[in-house]
């Protein structure tokens, strides 16, 4: 998470926006809400990051590269064992969907390359 928060004040920064005026923007009475977020001391919520998405153009994704790549690789490492489970219970064009789906995401996943 210290990559987000890292990347909420970064953002803001450039902006040359302050904390007050974000809260501002979101109808906050005071700048607290947004000063925990970027410091860590408050779970940033989902206001505050589309807030920051809106703001800032960016992608909700570059707040959260770290967890990104963490779930990504995770999910990656377990579809081929869920495409192999598929496989051996059922043959109905409904799973073989299922299949197609899941190598079409490991592709994605893994950058196109196939594994």
């Amino acid at each position: 998470m210290r990559n987000t928060i890292n990347t909420l004040r970064l953002y803001r920064k450039q902006s040359h926006l302050t904390q007050a005026d974000i809260a501002y923007l979101l109808n906050h009475s005071d700048n607290s809400s947004i000063s925990r977020c970027e410091s860590g001391d408050r779970p940033i919520s989902i206001e505050i990051l589309l807030a920051y998405h809106l703001l800032f153009n960016t992608q909700l994704g570059d707040f959260f590269v770290q967890q990104r790549d963490t779930i990504r690789h995770r999910i990656a490492s377990r579809i081929k064992p869920l495409v192999a489970r598929i496989e051996k219970e059922s043959d109905t064009p409904k799973s073989k969907h299922r299949v197609d789906q899941l190598l079409k995401t490991l592709v994605r996943l893994n950058d196109g390359k196939q594994l």
